[in-house]
């Protein structure tokens, strides 16, 4: 084989080597910066310029579960005020009942 087919052979396998390197780094940026984003969320972002900061998951569950704890008296609340309005329902029913009687002789006469 004459010394420029070698040459031509080396440079192929050079070129391909480089384009399986640079492929291999693509895929190894995807992925990593895959796992900055997520330790990102993970762990939150200060301020950052025109960048408002971001909670991290922790802070964004507390948050979640002060919430819940809100919902939750305000269940225990409505639930309270359930037994009162059904009370009030049938004092309504009583009452209305009452004035029909009452009614119901005046209209016969």
């Amino acid at each position: 084989m004459s010394q420029s087919a070698q040459v031509a052979i080396w440079i192929t396998i050079m070129v391909g080597a480089a384009m399986a390197v640079f492929q291999m780094g693509r895929i190894m940026w995807r992925g990593f910066s895959k796992v900055v984003r997520l330790a990102d969320d993970m762990l939150g972002e200060p301020p950052d310029g025109a960048k408002p900061g971001r909670p991290s998951v922790v802070d964004r569950l507390d948050r979640i579960e002060d919430r819940l704890g809100i919902v939750e008296s305000l269940e225990a609340k409505v639930s309270s005020n359930e037994g009162r309005i059904a009370e009030l329902e049938s004092s309504f029913r009583a009452i209305a009942d009452r004035v029909a009687e009452l009614a119901h002789p005046v209209q016969e006469v």
